[in-house]
């Protein structure tokens, strides 16, 4: 696990270097505040997909169990699913994207700010990533419940009589 988790740092952080445009021949000459700003990009980087890879199948479940409701037959169910997933995804990176490659660092450089704000750039976009992400499953969820159940007290009485009933 350790080493399965060192990999991905390390190659995260190798990502983050090509982002940021470091020649990797020139490793040695590199400042603290440098390795600090490409460390911070990998670890932020690494979080993204780790968001990415549990939110991700979560999105095309939520879609997968929405669809149906709307549509009764199987092969049409699954064409407009997977058209939904790929809208919904595209979506949400657009708004990840407005927000955070082009509104922040706007922002940023509108407030002065220098070092503090290389390193609050990948934080600040890595959280409006998570935020994006979340409400996306958040809405989606709460558009299944109210499309299986009606409301929220249907909702709770089907929860109560299934953990009663299995009891």
């Amino acid at each position: 696990m350790i080493t399965y988790s060192l990999i991905l740092l390390a190659a995260s952080t190798y990502v983050a270097m090509l982002f940021l445009g470091i020649d990797i021949d020139a490793l040695n000459t590199l400042s603290l505040t440098t390795w600090g700003t490409i460390f911070v990009y990998g670890t932020t980087t690494l979080f993204t997909l780790a968001l990415e890879a549990d939110q991700t199948p979560a999105i095309g479940t939520l879609i997968g169990m929405i669809v149906p409701t709307w549509i009764r037959r199987p092969f049409d169910a699954e064409v407009i699913a997977l058209l939904l997933f790929v809208f919904v995804q595209m979506i949400s990176y657009g708004i990840i994207y407005a927000m955070g490659f082009v509104l922040l660092p706007h922002l940023l450089e509108s407030l002065q700010v220098s070092l503090l704000g290389e390193i609050a750039l990948p934080i600040v976009r890595l959280v409006i990533f998570a935020a994006v992400r979340e409400s996306t499953v958040a809405v989606l969820w709460r558009y299944l419940k109210r499309r299986l159940y009606g409301n929220d007290s249907e909702f709770l009485f089907a929860v109560k009589l299934l953990f009663t009933k299995a009891a």
